[in-house]
């Protein structure tokens, strides 16, 4: 049996790429988890990532009402929210995210 990636774990490679555009920052917030394997993990990934935060009260999920994990949330240039997306996110989702 093959070893199952979360989906929050799969949609990294993905995130990391749209942070990689211009005009774009991503921020990962790790919910509830040690620093230790979340800093491995990235660190074996090879994911370079300027914004990574840890969150172990997972305050942000409270913030956003998020029902689960992964969620992902788009925010405009002004912080305004512009989108919540609860899931794992698609290549099509952010490209239509990034389109507009």
């Amino acid at each position: 049996m093959g070893h199952v990636v979360p989906p929050c774990l799969r949609e990294m490679p993905l995130l990391e790429e749209a942070a990689q555009r211009d005009g774009v920052s991503v921020v990962v917030a790790n919910q509830g988890e040690d620093l230790l394997p979340m800093v491995r993990y990235l660190d074996e990934q090879q994911l370079e990532f300027r914004y990574a935060l840890r969150d172990p009260s997972q305050q942000l999920m409270a913030l956003f009402q998020a029902p689960g994990l992964p969620t992902t949330v788009l925010f405009d240039g002004q912080g305004n929210t512009l989108d919540v997306h609860v899931g794992e996110l698609t290549r099509a989702q952010l490209d239509r995210w990034l389109q507009d």
